[in-house]
């Protein structure tokens, strides 16, 4: 935001603009009281875009000062690293399945975030309905094929295109208490890349120490991401493009 649009915004509070200077102070200078500095920063949101915290604008600070807070970026950077870091540490099961593909890094992680072609590929998922997706969160609805039949699942996903996607299930199969995990990416070199498979789960209170279903259980999600690295493998080695194309 450069000063004219400060003059035009500080205009509709009757304030000339041959009075606004970068030196101007918003009460000695400008005149402006308390109520009309909250309002003021409500006005520059509006038109910036840029969250301001609370009372970063007082009565005393300068047009000057103004325009620097509203310099910053609109939004935070987005989180790159640290999204799997200590995971597995908060649930009782987990493991990890890995496999090397002959594939770039980014066009696998593309595969794995275009969620709502997954039916294409994976022959155990029989639907996904994409409810939210703004490039970095996403939510989904899933029903998928297993021994125990057609389980109905709801997915909350974060994605960092340098680390892989995490995800949560606020809805997850009726024989888990909680289920997360995700999909971990690493590049080895031009064309190639190393795609982990990553699943964390508490069982519920009345099966939580039953040790015959907690291997079922194992043996059940370790299948699925079996299935799955090894049909992402097949379908992304060497082709150098999405599955959505």
């Amino acid at each position: 935001m450069d000063l004219q649009t400060v003059k035009s915004i500080l205009g509709t509070f009757g304030i000339n603009a041959q009075a606004v200077s970068e030196e101007a102070r918003l009460d000695q200078d400008l005149g402006m009281d308390s109520r009309e500095v909250i309002e003021l920063c409500c006005a520059l949101e509006e038109v910036t875009g840029v969250r301001l915290p609370d009372r970063a604008i007082n009565r005393g600070a300068t047009v000057r000062e103004v325009l620097a807070l509203l310099a910053g970026p609109a939004d935070p950077p987005p989180v790159e690293v640290g999204l799997f870091e200590g995971m597995e540490a908060a649930f009782a099961h987990s493991f990890r399945l890995s496999a090397e593909m002959t594939c770039d890094a980014a066009v696998a992680y593309q595969a794995l975030w275009e969620a709502q072609h997954w039916p294409r590929h994976l022959p155990h998922v029989r639907r996904i309905e994409v409810v939210y997706d703004d490039g970095r969160f996403q939510e989904f609805l899933m029903e998928v094929e297993s021994e125990r039949g057609l389980l109905r699942v709801r997915s909350v996903r974060q994605g960092s295109p340098s680390t892989g996607i995490r995800f949560f299930q606020p809805q997850p199969p009726a024989f888990l208490k909680h289920h997360a995990g995700g999909w971990l990416l690493r590049p080895l070199g031009p064309g190639r890349c190393a795609l982990t498979a990553l699943h964390c789960w508490n069982l519920p209170g009345a099966t939580a120490h039953d040790a015959a279903e907690s291997d079922r259980v194992r043996a059940l999600l370790t299948d699925h991401a079996r299935v799955a690295v090894e049909t992402w493998k097949r379908a992304l080695e060497g082709k150098g493009q999405g599955q959505g194309q």
